[in-house]
């Protein structure tokens, strides 16, 4: 499936929005993509690479710009976040007014533009039973397009899912500076166990999102691995410091909560989480990155050389 019409993505010049466009344009989607973002030197490298797609500076807590933005568009996809655990326990403000309040100009706008059929919103798993702030904000980013569902014209969906391997600002880069730079590397905690998928992975979800029903989440069946394992498949033989969890990060993490479970549906290899009032889903159980099946240092490490050797991976093992 593809998703066609006019799209736009806010935030679209992260490593989600480089995905989603390379997809767009290796499977050849009848689509219009506009890129709405606030770094015009990390537009200007997108559009070298993607020259067909439009780039519009601004930011979505700047509602009037955003609903210039919205206009004649189709499909929104609502990437635009805080995304750091540690600066957003430090400026949480900074991290409402982006996550919370930026997300609500989303709908708001969406609601006014006239064009607009559909509006997905990338979640997190930290937005599951959340501790912290940015899983806080997202927590209610969720819920705000929730409080939407009813209205016919725009649905309203959402994905949620874990750590991407190899994305902007993801563990695996970070451990292969530190070896590079001192022969060493840091782990908070080598039992601290995250779900992982793919930039593939990612975007299929987001496709499933699109035909979605308004109010729903759809969520991966994600693999897990310890921070040990990603290590050894990172940097192998390279030492490793231990130096404790930092403010508001868990020790595990959830895609489904045990509240949540009776919600929940399984389509394949996704789930689809329904809103938390009304008729429930069949009710498969929480699902924990302690608990789910794990991933080995081997997968990890195959995956990682693909990716390396610049091989597509549509899916982890």
């Amino acid at each position: 499936m593809s998703i066609r019409g006019r799209l736009l993505i806010t935030g679209g010049t992260g490593s989600i929005g480089h995905a989603i466009i390379g997809r767009a344009v290796a499977e050849g989607w009848d689509a219009a993509i506009t890129v709405y973002s606030r770094d015009e030197v990390k537009q200007a490298a997108l559009a070298e690479r993607f020259p067909g797609v439009r780039c519009l500076l601004g930011d979505v807590q700047d509602p009037e710009a955003l609903g210039r933005a919205m206009r004649d568009i189709d499909v929104v996809i609502h990437a635009a976040a805080y995304k750091r655990v540690p600066e957003a326990e430090r400026e949480t403000l900074a991290c409402i007014n982006a996550n919370v309040l930026g997300s609500a100009n989303v709908v708001r706008e969406a609601l006014r533009s006239g064009s607009v059929t559909r509006v997905i919103g990338i979640s997190t798993d930290k937005a599951c039973a959340p501790v912290n702030a940015y899983g806080m904000s997202k927590a209610l980013m969720e819920r705000t397009f929730q409080s939407v569902r009813d209205r016919a014209v725009p649905a309203f969906t959402l994905t949620r899912y874990g750590n991407v391997l190899a994305s902007r600002g993801s563990v695996i880069p970070a451990l292969r500076a530190q070896a590079e730079r001192s022969g060493r590397v840091t782990l908070t905690d080598p039992e601290m166990t995250r779900f992982w998928l793919t930039l593939d992975d990612a975007v299929d979800l987001i496709e499933d999102a699109a035909k979605a029903p308004s109010g729903s989440i759809t969520v991966p069946r994600s693999r897990s691995a310890t921070m040990a394992t990603v290590a050894v498949a990172v940097v192998p033989g390279i030492p490793v410091d231990i130096v404790g969890i930092r403010d508001g990060e868990k020790r595990h993490e959830m895609l489904v909560s045990e509240h949540e479970a009776p919600y929940l549906d399984v389509f394949g290899r996704h789930m689809r989480l329904l809103p938390l009032s009304g008729a429930g889903g069949s009710g498969q159980g929480p699902y924990g990155s302690f608990t789910a099946p794990r991933l080995s240092a081997a997968d990890l490490r195959t995956v990682i050389g693909e990716m390396d050797a610049g091989r597509p991976v549509r899916t982890l093992p």
